[in-house]
């Protein structure tokens, strides 16, 4: 984690974040980890997605929890799209599988291209190059 830059969002992204919580209220009680992803709460998300209970489906501990609100997005393409790499990393060491599709059609790798976020991209490519790599 320490030799990747985490990037956070783009200065364009940043004024989204508040409102994009206030609005998106209703998806992100259903999904917490979703929205802490998207905030870049990497420490919290680690800490929920490394519970035993990440096994349960929907659950704020699954690293793969659909939000049903919100095109069954996952909290990997949330964080993707907010550059927040070491949430991206804290998910997929936990069992989160970026390549998952949403119902519309996007995944991790597609969400972080779509916002421009190329060290996302870059070190998605990396840990699958390294065999997906999880956690201890």
């Amino acid at each position: 984690k320490s030799a990747h830059a985490n990037g956070g969002p783009r200065p364009d992204q940043a004024p989204a974040l508040p409102c994009c919580s206030v609005l998106c209220l209703p998806c992100f009680a259903i999904c917490p980890t979703s929205c802490c992803a998207m905030w870049g709460c990497a420490p919290l998300v680690d800490c929920l997605t490394s519970l035993p209970c990440k096994h349960i489906p929907c659950t704020p501990c699954d690293p793969n929890a659909r939000n049903p609100l919100w095109f069954c997005a996952q909290p990997a393409g949330w964080a993707a799209s907010f550059g927040q790499l070491h949430t991206v990393m804290a998910l997929v060491k936990n069992g989160a599988d970026p390549a998952e599709l949403n119902l519309a059609g996007n995944n991790a790798y597609s969400d972080a291209g779509r916002e421009r976020h190329e060290h996302v991209i870059e070190w998605l490519v990396a840990w699958e190059a390294a065999g997906k790599p999880r956690g201890r």
